[in-house]
């Protein structure tokens, strides 16, 4: 499926109307839409830590990319810094690395994505070339396969429920434009399925990319420059494979079947955003040393509806959205088919990045700075 710049332009203004009024929309032709009024309960979500991972004398994290968990619950972390998967226990106990640095078979230059198949084989997506390495179980490497195509590099990889009966749709890809295309074209993001051999599908779903922006610097080149407090694109996987598409202007989700035709579309009231501050602004702006004016020039006046996204495996979903304190983010879990949004609120240096088996998965940092892993489990009883 693919927008106009038209449709995509009244797409985006739509959003930015349900922003304010929260129960309005555009409507789809494709999707069922649903409007009816929600219940929203501060509180009774409870996200109580029971895994607190970090450095030791002989073990530590470099910088956390990803997250994987395993049937048995051992815990997959793609670690940049280290350019190798650690594997651990489910009490966190370190017992084996996957992957070494290089550009070779089962070498990594940026291990960006992890991904678990059926029977717990490890896929890794490397983000500097676009391809994905696959560990058997045992976590022997097995061969390796190039993902990268014309629509730009793939930023995600997804695993359906059930790969391994479904060859030709065994992943998701997500396409992103270079920060050229991006800041002098109409680019768009890309969805694409990708076979167990590594063939490459046609587009499923294209959507606006990441924000940036550009600084001049003479004799045609260009410095390209992320904008941060802006909506972007979030793509998450459910249960029964479908996949999950939010814009983080509204809190609006679509879902899509195994072709790309969207589904059901479900629109979340939320109250107006908080304002993005000077000090936020300048803290954002701390480490540059160019590009400053050009960034500062593009940061809207609010911060986004939400800046993180995720799908639990009872198919709720999870929205990680900006508060008036900068060191919180409040979380809003949505379960679409009773109407019922629980929240709670962690500190802003948590990301969590994989729901799973009544756990939330995540990465921080301790007071000192250090990376931490961090596991939560999930109370929503009222």
């Amino acid at each position: 499926m693919s927008f106009s710049p038209y449709v995509r332009s009244r797409f985006r203004s739509c959003l930015a109307v349900l922003a304010i009024l929260g129960l309005l929309g555009c409507g789809s032709d494709d999707s069922e839409t649903e409007t009816d009024e929600w219940t929203t309960q501060e509180g009774a979500l409870q996200l109580q830590e029971n895994l607190h991972v970090s450095e030791g004398e002989d073990f530590y994290f470099g910088r956390m990319a990803d997250v994987a968990v395993a049937d048995d619950g051992r815990i997959y972390v793609a670690d940049v810094e280290a350019r190798h998967v650690k594997v651990l226990s489910p009490n966190g106990v370190l017992q084996d690395t996957v992957g070494t640095q290089g550009e070779g078979p089962g070498e990594f230059r940026h291990p960006l994505k992890l991904g678990l198949a059926r029977g717990d084989s490890l896929y890794v997506l490397d983000g500097a070339d676009g391809r994905v390495h696959v560990f058997t179980p045992e976590l022997t490497f097995e061969r390796t396969f190039l993902a990268r195509t014309d629509r730009g590099r793939p930023i995600k990889m997804m695993i359906p429920d059930g790969t391994g009966s479904s060859p030709d749709r065994a992943f998701l890809f997500v396409y992103s434009p270079g920060a050229r295309a991006v800041v002098q074209e109409d680019a768009q993001m890309a969805v694409r399925p990708v076979s167990l051999g590594g063939t490459i599908g046609p587009t499923h779903i294209t959507t606006p990319p990441y924000r940036m922006t550009s600084k001049d610097l003479g004799d045609g080149r260009k410095l390209f420059l992320y904008v941060p407090f802006t909506p972007t694109p979030h793509f998450a996987l459910g249960p029964k494979g479908r996949l999950h598409y939010a814009y983080g202007d509204s809190l609006m989700v679509t879902a899509y079947g195994p072709t790309g035709r969207p589904e059901r579309t479900i629109r979340v009231p939320f109250a107006s955003v908080p304002p993005v501050t000077d000090g936020e602004i300048a803290a954002a702006l701390s480490d540059r040393t160019r590009g400053r004016e050009e960034i500062q020039n593009a940061i809207p006046a609010s911060k986004p509806a939400f800046n993180q996204f995720l799908v639990d495996d009872e198919g709720r979903y999870w929205f990680g959205r900006p508060t008036a304190t900068p060191d919180s983010t409040a979380w809003w879990v949505a379960a679409p088919d009773e109407k019922r949004v629980v929240t709670d609120t962690l500190p802003s240096s948590v990301r969590i990045l994989t729901v799973r088996d009544g756990h939330a998965y995540g990465r921080g940092t301790t007071e000192a700075g250090a990376p931490v892993l961090v596991r939560y489990t999930i109370d929503t009883d009222t």
